[in-house]
């Protein structure tokens, strides 16, 4: 589908998570809030590994109570087992996909 839709001119913008310094940015907080608000679930899709660490802890300090961090074993997060422990003692959910 990615190929396709790439053959096709249709890329989509870049959405950047955290700033050059690593910092959440604040359009992410502000969607992180409405989560919060709303109750609604996040889930970490395919965020770098820094990245995800960056946004479940932005996502805690904005209330955020349900969070799942997507595949943290896979190539694209490649999340050690100590950051993983940290994600989970800060409330996430692991979500484990044994398909590679």
């Amino acid at each position: 589908l990615q190929a396709d839709l790439h053959a096709q001119g249709i890329v989509p913008d870049v959405v950047e998570v955290v700033d050059p310094d690593g910092q959440v940015r604040e359009p992410v907080r502000q969607v992180l809030r409405v989560i919060a608000r709303h109750d609604l679930v996040l889930a970490t899709g395919h965020l770098s590994g820094p990245e995800i660490l960056a946004v479940v802890h932005a996502a805690g300090e904005e209330g955020v109570r349900r969070i799942v961090v997507t595949h943290p074993e896979f190539t694209s997060q490649r999340l050690p087992v100590a950051q993983q422990r940290e994600l989970a003692e800060a409330g996430a959910l692991l979500e484990r996909c044994f398909t590679t």
